[in-house]
């Protein structure tokens, strides 16, 4: 019997010991849970008081996304909507840091887009008969946080050729349905300009008029672009609007031609119903023409639009992208065609140094006696 209560007292003991530690340690805890909150308190108040973290330090961003943080759940009661939470959570967001501009458009656009060379499986695949394809839309969606962004690069080509006067500065955009909408979209948003997009002419929405003549709906946002502008200037007597095409590419220029054709049927009839005047479009301008197989400017010339092209791209020049970067002495090997007049001319490629042309891929491939010596 003693034996027994000898084992339920130490029973008793070793669970009151157990009770003991189990409260200790959550009163420690609690310890620490109330010592972090207070130092988070002191860290918040230190802030607000400017001791700690400058404006734009990162002490200073978390401190304002935790108080945005403890405000949504309030915002959300008051029947705050999305819109408004993401501009509160947006506004309290690090700023962007101002981009650098780009004085080589050129060379960025070719080393950028370097890497999105695609090598298809030649001959059962082919792009117009060549063995290479440059994937831009990969390139836009593919950015490093490091990379200049394709739109900044055709802003850049765009803001050249604007400073050296060799392009108006348009009022609107222009840009084919079927080409880079992506891109085009970027570039307007980042110039601040209006987009109109034109349909092809195979599009089945297209809405065709007796004889073929053109509809105002070929060109998707003119209407609204052009009640826009008579709302905000009523009764102006300025100057007709000015609009140009851009693309990210083109061959022969099939689709902008079309697009220029159209639009300038459309502004200098009579009865299309525009309530604003508009300028002969006579300019295009893209980041780069391919040269794979035949290129012919006639059409283009037939339109009586310029094509202003950043760098022309055949299987040569792929080939050699493919292998290593390109420095600024060799860019006239990129701009061998006759749209890239002025970007040879106004970035001094014609005076340029070049060690040795581009090679076409059968030359590396079969080597040449200069390489085996």
């Amino acid at each position: 019997m003693a034996d027994g209560d000898a084992l339920g007292a130490a029973i008793n003991s070793g669970f009151g010991v157990a009770t003991g530690i189990v409260l200790n340690v959550a009163t420690l805890l609690a310890l620490v849970v109330l010592l972090v909150t207070a130092l988070a308190e002191l860290r918040d108040r230190s802030i607000e008081a400017g001791f700690l973290g400058g404006p734009k330090g990162r002490w200073t961003r978390g401190y304002r996304r935790r108080r945005v943080a403890a405000l949504l759940p309030v915002l959300e009661s008051l029947g705050m909507d999305a819109t408004a939470q993401r501009a509160i959570r947006e506004a309290s967001s690090q700023p962007k840091k101002p981009t650098k501009p780009i004085a080589r458009p050129d060379l960025a656009f070719v080393n950028r887009a370097s890497r999105w060379i695609r090598a298809l499986d030649y001959p059962v695949y082919a792009y117009h008969g060549t063995r290479y394809y440059l994937d831009l839309m990969g390139a836009i969606d593919g950015r490093a946080d490091h990379e200049q962004g394709i739109d900044q690069i055709f802003d850049a080509w765009l803001d050249k050729l604007h400073r050296e006067s060799v392009v108006a500065r348009p009022d609107v955009l222009l840009a084919p349905k079927d080409g880079n909408v992506l891109l085009c979209k970027q570039l307007a948003e980042r110039m601040r300009l209006p987009l109109i997009l034109c349909k092809g002419e195979k599009d089945k929405s297209r809405v065709i008029g007796p004889g073929g003549v053109v509809h105002e709906t070929d060109f998707e946002g003119l209407r609204a672009f052009c009640d826009r502008e008579v709302e905000l200037r009523p009764g102006s007597e300025s100057r007709p609007y000015r609009a140009i095409i851009v693309d990210d590419s083109c061959k022969n220029g099939g689709q902008l031609q079309s697009a220029a054709n159209r639009f300038n049927q459309l502004s200098e009839s009579a009865e299309s119903g525009l309530a604003l005047a508009f300028e002969p479009v006579e300019t295009a301008v893209v980041l780069f023409r391919s040269l794979a197989g035949d290129v012919s400017d006639n059409g283009l010339a037939s339109a009586g639009l310029t094509l202003h092209s950043l760098v022309a791209v055949g299987e040569p020049q792929l080939e050699a992208l493919v292998k290593q970067k390109v420095s600024a002495k060799h860019m006239i090997q990129y701009k061998n065609d006759s749209s890239c007049a002025q970007s040879r001319s106004l970035f001094g490629d014609e005076v340029s140094y070049v060690s040795e042309p581009v090679k076409s891929p059968d030359q590396v491939s079969a080597g040449s006696p200069d390489d085996a010596s």
